[in-house]
């Protein structure tokens, strides 16, 4: 299931749910496919933005692929568990997608800088990119004199000022298009 929004995935799967249409283990793989889809359509959507975008949508990717790959086995033992209380079908739903993806967070969270050096071995950021928001005007040398580290820093914070009109421009230019 591709969507946007894994939460209007996890929302419809809870209302199939409570209908008793679909299974709750079910229900839980449509989530955990919805989470996967949503982090497909990222990495789609990223393709014709800059390296460092397509770094955090690749991670975010990889991640949510780890994830399913650790609870899958897990699904129907969960889902047969929970069964045998009367919850309502829908909260469980919802419930499921929130602490599944809260825990999957929690357990990658150590391995966020092996992921950012992997993501960034696969998809590396060209030196133009890295150049344009690279600091220009902060210098170690100025901190010696403080009248000048702090004009440096005006400098640099005029500088990244103008970085962010021309992307808010970008984003009114291209609002207008759509």
């Amino acid at each position: 299931m591709f969507t946007y929004s894994s939460l209007a995935a996890v929302l419809l799967t809870a209302t199939l749910s409570v209908a008793g249409l679909v299974p709750l283990y079910i229900s839980f793989s449509i989530v955990i496919g919805s989470n996967i889809g949503s982090g497909l359509l990222a990495m789609i959507g990223s393709s014709q933005q800059r390296g460092s975008a397509r770094q955090v949508a690749l991670g975010s990717l990889l991640f949510k692929l780890i994830g399913a790959i650790m609870i899958v086995p897990w699904i129907k033992p969960l889902a047969a568990w929970i069964g045998h209380y009367n919850f309502n079908a829908s909260e469980v739903v919802i419930y499921f997608h929130v602490f599944y993806n809260l825990l999957r967070c929690l357990v990658m969270l150590p391995f966020v800088e092996f992921m950012s050096r992997l993501c960034q071995r696969l998809i590396p950021i060209s030196p133009v990119e890295v150049e344009v928001f690279a600091p220009r005007y902060l210098d170690k040398a100025a901190l010696e004199t403080p009248s000048l580290a702090i004009a440096n820093a005006v400098r640099e914070t005029l500088r990244m000022g103008d970085i962010v009109e021309q992307m808010v421009q970008r984003l009114a230019e291209s609002s207008k298009g759509q």
